[in-house]
């Protein structure tokens, strides 16, 4: 009988928030311990081309920045690479990057960190929402897998936008799931910026966004959304950040233009071996059992 009854309170007490929230922030630093090992390495660990190319940007950035660089010959080479360079996504990691360089030196591993930081962050919004749909339990999973997955690890060490963009595609399918069911204007309203602030990190995360939200749609039914204002202001809101950007990159500024001719293939969305190809990459980075 008291052997039960220790064993009830245990369990009680075993699934108390303190406790789970606990278990949340120990694996939230786990997931920053791991990743910050050998942080100083030079990036070439993962897609070293993408990340060099973030790295050369971030320092053009920052000598440009300096004051009287005009007749140093190192500043004017880093920064005649970075305006050589092609233009694709904004360049947020690389902004913020060469702005640190500014109060702690140029150090690769500060773009990496920021990377690191931003990838974590996102595990919040996935605790939240994965607890909400599968409770405590799902909660601690999805995270674990979001944190520990080998791709992940490596992916989210990386000097270039995708990290940004990931932890944003989680906070905007958070909100939007919190608008969904809530119907609230603020989370209307946050689901919109958030959306639009990660397609504007990388316009790719357009899909992983529609593929949640489409079937969130059907839990208040299509007409209804039709109908209400918050969707079309969420749609809007997701949309304009991209748009904007992509029409001054092609009409205003030309530095888009190319990019579209060799990267920009929109008849592929209608090809269903473009998806299969698709799930195929996602089989053969985190397993099958888990794509299911």
């Amino acid at each position: 009988m008291n052997k039960t009854r220790s064993t009830d309170l245990f369990s009680k007490y075993l699934n108390t928030n303190n406790v789970v929230w606990f278990a949340v922030v120990l694996l939230l630093l786990l997931g920053m311990g791991i990743r910050l090992y050998d942080l100083t390495d030079l990036p070439l660990d993962f897609a070293p081309t993408r990340q060099l190319f973030s790295a050369l940007k971030a320092r053009g950035m920052f000598y440009s920045m300096l004051p009287n660089m005009q007749n140093d010959p190192t500043a004017q080479l880093a920064i005649a690479q970075w305006k050589g360079t092609q233009v694709i996504e904004p360049t947020i990691i690389e902004g913020v990057t060469a702005v640190t360089y500014l109060a702690f030196g140029e150090h690769l591993w500060i773009g990496r960190l920021y990377s690191i930081l931003f990838w974590v962050l996102g595990g919040i919004p996935l605790y939240l929402l994965a607890k909400k749909l599968g409770g405590w339990q799902g909660g601690l999973v999805g995270l674990s897998v979001y944190l520990f997955l080998p791709y992940g690890v490596e992916a989210s060490r990386a000097i270039q936008p995708d990290p940004l963009m990931v932890s944003l595609v989680v906070f905007g399918i958070w909100a939007s799931h919190a608008w969904i069911t809530t119907k609230e204007w603020k989370w209307a309203i946050a689901a919109g910026i958030l959306n639009g602030c990660a397609m504007l990190v990388k316009n790719v995360a357009v899909f992983p966004l529609l593929f949640a939200l489409v079937p969130m749609l059907f839990h208040n039914g299509i007409s209804f959304h039709i109908q209400d204002r918050k969707t079309w202001a969420v749609a809007v809101l997701s949309a304009l950040p991209t748009l904007a950007y992509t029409l001054y990159g092609v009409f205003s500024a030309g530095f888009l233009g190319q990019q579209f001719a060799f990267r920009f293939f929109p008849n592929l969305w209608f090809d269903p071996v473009f998806y299969l190809r698709w799930k195929n990459q996602v089989d053969g980075v985190i397993g099958l059992s888990l794509a299911t």
